[in-house]
């Protein structure tokens, strides 16, 4: 069976979006609600390998979402709009670097991570650059075949995702994911 650029992509992106929600609802999920750091680090110390098993499935999700966004906004985009895909693959790229990079400390160090002593900066640079590359890809969708709610279902939802983290100084990457779902089944269905 081949798989057109389009397909590939939106099978891409529903397996990372689907590998990100499900090591966020299935990977200790009770970590990130805890307000102690006690707790937080009894709750990895009772399932270490559930707790690893769950960074690998945030990184490899991320980035297959993102890669599967990139390479739809690569073979869907207008000529004029090349420069954005690009700028979007760049963004999204450097926000999976850095969220790999904090996700193998907190893999790595779990102490360090329940105790908050994590750098900040490889966080905030995924909280800001990824939803950032989703919104440039959303505004290469509206400009394409697809239907335009799909193109305003990433810049709105992302929009609002970067607002909300620019307030309240930290986000909840699950968020971005659901979206990505979404655009990745319209972008299986579509018919060119």
């Amino acid at each position: 069976m081949h798989l057109s650029p389009e397909k590939l992509a939106a099978v891409i992106t529903i397996v990372g979006s689907v590998m990100f929600l499900a090591a966020a609802f299935f990977g200790t999920p009770r970590v990130f609600m805890e307000p102690s750091a006690v707790r937080k680090l009894e709750t990895i110390n009772a399932s270490p390998g559930l707790w690893t098993v769950a960074q690998i499935g945030f990184g490899l999700g991320a980035a297959l979402a993102a890669g599967g966004l990139a390479i739809a906004a690569l073979h869907l985009g207008e000529q004029s709009l090349t420069w954005l895909a690009y700028l979007s693959v760049a963004l999204l790229a450097v926000g999976a670097l850095a969220w790999a990079g904090h996700l193998y400390a907190r893999a790595d160090d779990p102490v360090t991570f329940a105790n908050g002593g994590l750098p900040a900066w490889p966080l905030m640079t995924y909280f800001v650059l990824t939803p950032a590359g989703f919104a440039g890809i959303g505004i290469i969708l509206l400009r394409s075949s697809v239907p335009d709610w799909v193109g305003w279902l990433l810049v709105g939802s992302m929009v609002l995702i970067l607002a909300a983290t620019a307030i309240a100084r930290d986000a909840v990457p699950l968020v971005y994911y659901g979206p990505t779902l979404v655009a990745g089944v319209m972008l299986y269905l579509h018919r060119p």
